[in-house]
């Protein structure tokens, strides 16, 4: 089955000169050089297969190339397609998702001070996913996707976010961050009519690569997450700087694992500490245990800087080198279109 989970993303640390996409030829390159006035870089940027150049003034940082495989959702959730789930029995979860929100019944339904009902969950349903279009079907594919996101906000009651990055260094490298109150809600979503016209676009051939999809629900939120919560000001939040990673530490560190990512996570989220830092948000995937995403955003890249030279994050770094993980991480810094 497609059901493949994802996302999105982070927790990592600034480098200096952020990545240019080379193949390395070790498994593990550690080339990592950092010129601002911090520790080296963490250890979790390491045993990257490419890199990733942003020039910003000197600091660098390693990201690796995503691995796909099955378990962590690389059958393309989105492109779904005769391996998805039925149409009969997600029209079924809708109805009955639908149902509960309008009804007020849904434990996920608040009222604002105004008395108007809204949806809210303490665990959002998210989803990272990553695309690779080809050049030529760039266009027509921002179209579509464009259309889907406005639809998924608009029209979709369990829909908290939908945001589309591109990536800094691949021109035709795109990211997708969902946010969902929960999984009957994304169901529902994978039924709506604007979803229709993202499948039909994906049956045509338009990648390069094989789409990477990670599903998890949010962890260590201090108050049930809203729309309005995940509203960017802006356009969208056009133009923020985004992180998207992928770690997977060792059953043997999960406990400090959680533990240190939780004193990070908290940090950012504190406005006064770290003003750019817009969003934080990770969760571990709902079908293989020991893989969390992450992802971030910030105002731009001086506000990541910020964030890499935090008392929280150093703590993060720390544990981060002492070699906690079981499989290369994967990081990837985009910017919200």
């Amino acid at each position: 089955a497609a059901r493949t989970y994802l996302i999105s993303i982070m927790a990592l640390r600034i480098p200096t000169s952020l990545t240019r996409h080379t193949e390395s030829a070790s498994p593990i390159a550690s080339t990592i050089s950092a010129t601002l006035p911090r520790p080296s870089l963490p250890s979790h940027t390491l045993g990257a297969t490419r890199t990733t150049n942003l020039r910003a003034p000197s600091f660098r940082i390693l990201s690796t190339r995503s691995r796909i495989s099955s378990q962590n959702g690389i059958a393309g959730l989105r492109a779904f397609g005769s391996t998805g789930i039925r149409a009969r029995q997600e029209l079924k979860v809708r109805s009955k998702f639908e149902e509960s929100a309008l009804s007020g019944t849904s434990k996920h339904v608040d009222r604002a001070a105004n008395g108007k009902r809204i949806m809210s969950s303490l665990t959002p349903y998210c989803l990272n996913v990553r695309v690779v279009i080809k050049p030529e079907r760039k266009d027509e594919f921002l179209t579509v996707i464009k259309a889907d996101q406005v639809g998924t906000l608009t029209d979709e009651v369990g829909a908290l976010q939908f945001l589309i990055m591109q990536d800094n260094t691949n021109s035709n490298q795109f990211f997708f961050h969902e946010e969902y109150v929960n999984k009957d809600a994304f169901l529902a979503h994978t039924e709506a009519p604007h979803f229709k016209s993202w499948r039909d676009f994906t049956a045509t051939d338009p990648f390069s690569e094989a789409i990477e999809v990670n599903q998890y629900e949010a962890l260590e939120e201090v108050k049930s997450i809203t729309k309005n919560d995940r509203t960017l000001e802006g356009n969208d939040g056009a133009g923020k700087f985004t992180v998207w990673v992928n770690l997977y530490p060792l059953e043997s560190a999960i406990s400090e694992f959680r533990g240190t990512i939780g004193v990070n996570k908290a940090g950012t989220d504190n406005k006064t500490l770290e003003p750019n830092a817009k969003q934080y948000t990770y969760g571990e995937n709902v079908a293989a245990p020991n893989s969390f995403h992450f992802f971030e955003v910030y105002d731009d890249e001086a506000g990541f800087k910020v964030h890499a030279g935090a008392e929280h994050f150093l703590k993060w770094e720390a544990f981060a080198g002492t070699k906690p993980f079981g499989k290369d991480p994967v990081v990837y810094f985009g910017t919200i279109v």
